[in-house]
């Protein structure tokens, strides 16, 4: 099997509208003096320093929701992929090593570093307690009341892990060997979020429905707090350097402070509807928060003063990529809730989507001269026709997640489902049928026709291409490359098919005897997802992590290389 590496012309075009959705969850002190702070939407890891200086690191792929983040025992960051069911490993060099669950319903949320030198999470829909050795060995403890929902973790004074059940309101605790003791709370409904061991021995959770701040003794003994806002969503909790307990209301749009008494003191943001989240004590003794809605990092001295740090603007995430009937190109952006066009001359117009959040993934071109497109977080199929106007159908299961979508030569729509672990068939009228894959957690991304009357898909998580026939067969061939993460695919009409590498920064092609070429994108960490033929006869690519568009030329000057293993 031969492989080649290959120089080509590339070009890459800008997109207009750099800002997309600014949403930030969590945020921890790591140890090299810094601020780190989760990117849900970005799927990015930022990092600020005690000066307001941002540098930020985008994940492998642009869905995986990553939610929490701690310093881990090692020196390293760590956080929870809620939407990739995996936990994430960041160097203080950027370095990302992701560490997937062993059941596909775990949902990981919050995640600290336990007494036992091991990173503790809560599982929130898995109903379970993990832990994870810095050698990436995971084990599960699940919890004895079903839905319990677990959330928020912490280390105990005790050498335990103390936790909230958010949906059943009760603290959790649990030892580094997995037994567990749950503690009721006084009244129901209180919704405990996030926990945190306070500087008088006890721990402290905040009551995100019941407006309140709640303390715990070792020894299971619960008191609450009332706070005066109503409706103030107090979110995360944190010691303070002053020895007081600080906390976010992300309904109220305050940040406050409770003493080990009691004594409850609020204080109001400059910018209304901020959503302020995650907090954390700084290394220069303030306390720094996230805005989930302001796109904001904040700081909080003390004695109340606020500072805002607005974020740098967040790339669309241009995704998915088809020649439309129109003779432009039509791509998706995934963070900015629009539809694109491209002119082969670089000429862009976008269209935003009637759905908020819908998060549109594939596009291709489909019946009646119209395009079809994924909407990943809506679960809905999309038509836009050459003129704009945009129509949405809902599938059946809102669970879904449809991703990438094709024309198939049947004269139905296919589309991936990666978590589903499934491909998807919907007829112009919007029939749906499913087929599974044999083997779970293949994660089919990206799907093509060929012309032998098949369609090809790529598994993000195998390192595979599949094939599924009209009447769902399914036949899967392992690509000789690892760690590449295939993405999209294209069948050329000489019956070879290109696909992009996410992890290995390439574009190649690969062809029915398994020859591969290879081409290198001049931008580091581009991330290179939807691919099309365009109607100037180039390739065209999405680069979700540079946010351009890139094109590479049909002139063809390989030179073959050794196979990689």
């Amino acid at each position: 099997m031969s492989v080649q590496v290959a120089a080509r012309v590339i070009t890459e075009f800008p997109l207009p509208s750099p800002a997309g959705f600014p949403n930030s969850n969590a945020i921890t002190a790591g140890p090299d003096g810094n601020l780190w702070f989760t990117e849900y939407d970005s799927a990015k890891i930022g990092r600020i320093t005690p000066d307001g200086v941002f540098n930020e690191y985008h994940l492998p792929t642009p869905d995986r929701g990553p939610t929490f983040i701690t310093a881990g025992p090692d020196g390293n960051l760590w956080f929870s992929e809620y939407d990739g069911n995996r936990i994430g490993r960041i160097t203080p060099a950027g370095a990302v090593t992701e560490h997937l669950l062993p059941r596909p319903d775990s949902w990981p949320s919050a995640i600290i570093a336990g007494p036992d030198g091991n990173v503790w999470f809560t599982e929130y829909e898995g109903n379970r307690i993990g832990r994870l050795t810095p050698a990436g060995a995971v084990t599960e403890f699940p919890l004895p009341n079903p839905g319990s929902g677990p959330y928020g973790i912490a280390a105990g004074p005790d050498g335990n892990l103390w936790f909230t059940e958010y949906e059943d309101g009760r603290i959790g605790r649990i030892t580094p060997d997995g037994v567990v003791t749950e503690i009721p709370l006084t009244a129901p409904n209180r919704r405990p979020g996030f926990i945190a061991a306070g500087p008088d021995g006890n721990l402290w959770f905040t009551e995100f429905d019941g407006d309140g701040i709640g303390q715990v003794t070792p020894d299971g003994v619960v008191i609450e707090f009332s706070l005066p806002t109503p409706g103030s969503g107090a979110s995360f909790i944190a010691v303070g350097s002053d020895g007081n307990l600080w906390f976010t209301e992300f309904g109220g749009n305050r940040i406050g402070r409770i003493t080990p008494s009691g004594t409850v003191t609020e204080f109001p943001l400059p910018n209304p509807e901020s959503g302020p989240h995650g907090i954390a004590v700084g290394p220069d003794g303030n306390l720094w928060f996230t805005q989930y809605w302001g796109g904001r990092i904040g700081r909080i001295t003390s004695a109340g003063t606020v500072t805002e740090y607005p974020r740098p603007a967040v790339n669309n995430y241009p995704f998915g990529i088809t020649s439309g009937p129109d003779g432009n190109l039509w791509f998706t952006e995934y963070m900015g809730d629009r539809i694109g066009r491209i002119t082969p001359a670089g000429t862009v117009t976008e269209y935003p989507l009637p759905t908020p959040g819908s998060h549109p993934f594939g596009i291709t071109s489909g019946p009646g001269g119209n395009l079809w497109f994924t909407e990943y977080w809506t679960s809905r199929i999309g038509l836009i026709t050459p003129t704009g106007d945009i129509t949405e159908f809902p599938l059946p299961n809102p669970n879904n997640f449809p991703y990438f979508i094709v024309a198939g030569p049947d004269g139905n729509l296919w589309f991936t489902e990666p978590i589903g672990n499934r491909i998807g068939r919907i007829t112009p009228t919007g029939s749906v049928t499913e087929f599974p894959l044999a083997i779970p957690n293949r994660q089919p991304t990206c799907i093509t026709v060929r012309p032998d009357g098949n369609l090809w898909f790529t598994e993000y998580n195998s390192n595979r291409v599949g094939r599924i026939t009209p009447a769902g067969a399914v036949t899967e061939f392992p690509l000789p490359t690892s760690n590449r993460r295939t993405s999209s695919i294209l069948a050329r009409p000489d019956g070879n098919v290109w696909f992009t590498e996410a992890m290995g920064n390439r574009v190649g092609w690969i062809t029915s005897a398994g020859a591969i070429t290879e081409f290198s994108l001049p931008t580091p960490g581009s991330h290179p997802s939807g691919i099309a033929a365009g109607p100037d006869g180039n390739f065209w690519f999405t680069e979700a992590g540079g946010g351009k568009i890139g094109m590479i030329t049909a002139a063809d000057s390989a030179t073959p290389t050794p196979p990689e293993q």
